[in-house]
């Protein structure tokens, strides 16, 4: 089996990294994706219609807009996103940050362990914490849907723990 992780100590925690993907292309990444799948976060409980909106700012950073509809109203996120050293994995991995927002781990939150370009990202965290399955397209086939989350469980994310995100109906995206 091909190494697939690694593990870091810091802040007085042991953390695991999913490996991040070897070909990522932070041109093509930009843009609006949907979240199709993935687990409940915070920012996310209750809603539908979730996406993500990736902006690369002046300083080379991405700018980061979370966007989803509660109670047919629109609730938006806003950060950025840093590349991270190397040492924890290829191009995809990156430190994303929120107003106020705390990581339990060093280094990268934001972990692409897949991207096929125009179509799909598997998206993980430390300790495979969080997990998105995003796609470019709104709405996505059953069958595709399930491939891509069969394709996540592969990559390591628990299945009872995978939410599947309502794309229908949206009046903000």
């Amino acid at each position: 089996m091909a190494r697939t992780s690694f593990q870091l100590s810091g802040m007085g925690n042991t953390c695991f990294y999913p490996k991040s993907v070897s070909t990522f292309d932070l041109a093509s990444y930009l843009g609006t994706w949907y979240q199709v799948a993935g687990y409940e976060a915070i920012f996310t409980a209750g809603c539908k219609c979730v996406t993500a909106n990736y902006t690369l700012n002046d300083d080379g950073t991405v700018g980061v807009k979370n966007q989803c509809q509660a109670l047919g109203l629109p609730i938006t996120i806003t950060g950025s996103a840093a590349p991270v050293d190397p040492v924890y994995g290829d191009a995809g991995a990156f430190e994303v940050t929120f107003f106020n927002s705390t990581n339990a781990c060093p280094g990268p939150n934001y972990i692409v362990q897949e991207y096929v370009v125009d179509d799909y990202a598997i998206v993980q965290s430390p300790d495979f914490g969080t997990l998105f399955v995003l796609s470019r397209q709104q709405n996505v086939t059953e069958t595709k849907l399930d491939a891509l989350i069969s394709r996540a469980v592969q990559l390591g994310s628990k299945r009872s723990s995978i939410k599947i995100n309502d794309q229908s109906g949206c009046l903000y995206t």
